[in-house]
């Protein structure tokens, strides 16, 4: 049985700063490569920096990690450049070696991404990772910057159920091959930030 989604009211994504409209240009480049005709549209499931900002509007990332629903073939060398809002010139690529089988990731993240608003006369729909799915794509490298991440989404309430976040990572690893000894001490630790931050909720 699949837990359900814990902490259903998210805030609104980010939408509105140079870095997004960096990661819609990218997408839009992927996009206009599509073939037409497609039978049903492709689905692009945000991960990594880039779901964090989207999520928080804290951090920006220097490349896009993405899952998609079907193969597709991404255009090569696919980097767009966007400046900050210091006026500091950056660049954003797409990441081409992002495998979610390399980590830890719930069957269902699908089910619960939340869908960015925007459009493309080609059929390609985003959407960002729950922050829940969010964080436990971070509880198997755990290193400084998961660990961020995960803090931030705790004390931005965007992750407050100590319980439910517990059960999905569980049942996500259930899915994972190898020794889990470690990924289970990381939820432990996080499943205590959580109870700390949010003793009530």
């Amino acid at each position: 049985m699949t837990a359900p989604a814990p902490d259903t009211d998210q805030a609104p994504l980010t939408r509105d700063t140079p870095f997004m409209a960096a990661v819609l240009r990218l997408f839009g480049i992927i996009a206009e490569s599509l073939p037409d005709g497609l039978p049903e549209p492709v689905d692009v499931f945000i991960a990594g920096g880039v779901a964090l900002h989207a999520l928080t509007g804290a951090r920006v990332s220097q490349d896009v990690d993405s899952i998609f629903s079907h193969r597709i073939l991404v255009p090569q060398d696919l980097v767009v450049g966007w400046r900050d809002e210091q006026g500091v010139r950056r660049s954003l690529c797409f990441d081409y070696n992002y495998a979610p089988v390399f980590g830890l990731l719930h069957p269902d993240y699908a089910a619960r991404a939340i869908p960015v608003a925007w459009r493309h006369p080609k059929p390609l729909r985003l959407y960002v990772l729950a922050p829940a799915d969010l964080a436990i794509t971070k509880l198997a490298r755990f290193a400084d910057n998961d660990r961020g991440d995960i803090r931030l989404l705790i004390e931005r309430g965007l992750l407050t159920d100590a319980p439910g976040f517990r059960l999905l990572a569980t049942e996500a690893l259930s899915y994972y091959v190898g020794n889990d000894a470690f990924i289970v001490a990381n939820l432990d630790q996080v499943t205590g930030w959580i109870q700390s931050e949010h003793p009530t909720a």
